[in-house]
């Protein structure tokens, strides 16, 4: 099973800026990445929400925000089906050449089975010891890793909300247990 690191956010936190921030800062120690980050279009109406491709160009529209939460619903988005299977093709083409995989946005949907779980499943059951970094809410940290049976401790946490969160310290340690010894 992969080596594994997590960011947690509490609520009302722009976790897309947050990640990419994090992103930056990792790319600054000369780690390559493999994955997705899932942004919202500012001015969108409805509220729009897409994928970005960390390791080259690539952009998916993922979903919409929808008129009121649909019948068995995890939230209020509706989302393509089809996008998520996208995030996990550009992840295992992108693999082979990155140092960390990185999948942001996990919530409700991967908890179900859903979303990005099987990219997420993929990324993890790799052989050796391949670092992966995702991104939660806080409340949803726990859950998580029991529903993916994550052995261990995160080889790096960041808990964005948290007084005195350090994310260089953060992108360093996850440069340093991905064995790249780059510096910003």
């Amino acid at each position: 099973m992969s080596r594994w690191a997590v960011i947690t956010f509490g609520r009302n936190v722009d976790r897309a800026g947050a990640a990419l921030a994090v992103v930056h800062q990792l790319r600054g120690h000369g780690v390559a990445i493999a994955g997705f980050l899932q942004v919202k279009q500012p001015g969108a109406v409805p509220e729009t929400v897409e994928l970005v491709r960390l390791a080259a160009e690539g952009r998916a529209p993922l979903g919409v925000r929808s008129e009121g939460r649909q019948r068995g619903a995890s939230c209020s988005f509706a989302f393509d089906s089809e996008v998520f299977a996208v995030a996990r093709s550009w992840l295992e083409t992108d693999a082979p050449s990155a140092d960390v995989l990185f999948l942001h946005e996990l919530s409700k949907l991967e908890l179900e089975g859903q979303g990005h779980a099987p990219a997420l499943s993929w990324a993890l059951g790799l052989p050796g010891d391949r670092l992966v970094v995702f991104c939660v809410r806080a409340e949803g940290l726990g859950q998580l890793v029991e529903r993916f049976a994550l052995a261990g401790e995160p080889v790096a946490y960041l808990e964005h909300h948290a007084p005195g969160a350090d994310p260089a310290r953060f992108a360093a340690e996850v440069a340093a247990a991905a064995g790249v010894c780059g510096h910003e």
